[in-house]
């Protein structure tokens, strides 16, 4: 499920205590000062001169965590009282229907709290020169209970909704500088091109050996051309050629498969050399040596014709 982002602002209140049947009551706001902000970063606080609403009492519809869990509906209302510490909210679960029971004894059997929500483009800040901001403006438009522990000073979040389950963000994320890192030699700082160093360097080409796969093929076919080479030698110097074509294709049926792998790894092998030449064009030592792979692998060529030749013998 994909998850919906909310334009709400919540700021924790504090904790609520049960009443009369489906009644809990406690502060949805609490007042404090610039001396004592939040502990969120924007370092947020309400007074007295906080605008939430022009009446100094005011009912919203009650949610359980702002109707993004797996409540998404009113469970009740709520009537918010301002008074010397902050605005007092005593809220009324609708206990007639099921939902409305399971979330009265949930908050009678785990501590829960009052949550406000405003619409962000509702609220105002004015910045303090203690680098604090006075929330000059909070509009509430719901109020809703909330199993996250309450706290005295509020924290502004954003929230969203993932799968049913309420997810609480940081309104006003922070990104973090990037470190600078310079390097040891040249003391500049390290990019992601590189450094005053790596910029300089002549980059010197790279010489590799022929690989050992190869080498083992070049072996393994030299190894089954002598034995061709043998089996022909000794019967045709001794004048039965009908039992050497009689031993060919005895000896080609359980070597017919081990032929075909040895030319296509003697056609990979070319592939690779053809690359070495390319690596090794600006080594005097490493040419020579292609050479002389290149020498054995001319040999070997003639030996596959012969190869292919009988195969089907």
């Amino acid at each position: 499920m994909k998850a919906n982002q909310s334009n709400l602002l919540v700021i924790d209140g504090g904790v609520v205590k049960t009443e009369a049947e489906g009644v809990v009551a406690g502060y949805g706001i609490v007042f404090s000062s610039e001396a004592e902000p939040d502990s969120s970063k924007m370092r947020d606080f309400f007074t007295k001169e906080s605008f939430v609403r022009r009446k100094e009492s005011f009912t919203v519809p009650l949610y359980y965590e702002h109707g993004l869990g797996l409540i998404d509906t009113e469970i009740g209302e709520a009537t918010l009282t301002k008074e010397d510490n902050g605005w007092k909210a005593v809220a009324e679960i609708d206990t007639s229907n099921e939902i409305g029971k399971t979330v009265y004894e949930a908050v009678k059997n785990k501590p829960h709290g009052f949550s406000t929500g405003a619409l962000q483009h509702l609220v105002r800040r004015e910045s303090k020169s203690n680098n604090t901001n006075f929330l000059k403006s909070w509009v509430v438009g719901e109020l809703s209970l909330t199993e996250r522990p309450a706290e005295p000073k509020a924290i502004v979040e954003t929230i969203k909704s993932v799968d049913g389950a309420i997810e609480y963000e940081d309104a006003f994320p922070v990104e973090k500088p990037t470190e600078e890192v310079k390097c040891e030699k040249c003391e500049q700082v390290k990019t992601e091109t590189g450094c005053g160093c790596q910029a300089a360097a002549v980059e010197e080409p790279v010489v590799e050996p022929v690989e050992e796969t190869v080498l083992d093929l070049l072996e393994s076919m030299e190894k089954s051309v002598s034995k061709l080479k043998g089996f022909a030698s000794k019967d045709l110097t001794e004048g039965f050629e009908a039992r050497f074509f009689a031993r060919m294709q005895d000896w080609s049926k359980g070597e017919g498969e081990k032929v075909s792998e040895l030319q296509a790894q003697l056609k990979n092998a070319e592939e690779q050399l053809a690359d070495l030449r390319t690596k090794l064009s600006g080594s005097e030592d490493a040419l020579t040596k292609a050479n002389q792979d290149i020498a054995r692998l001319e040999i070997l060529a003639g030996a596959k014709e012969t190869i292919i030749k009988h195969k089907g013998i």
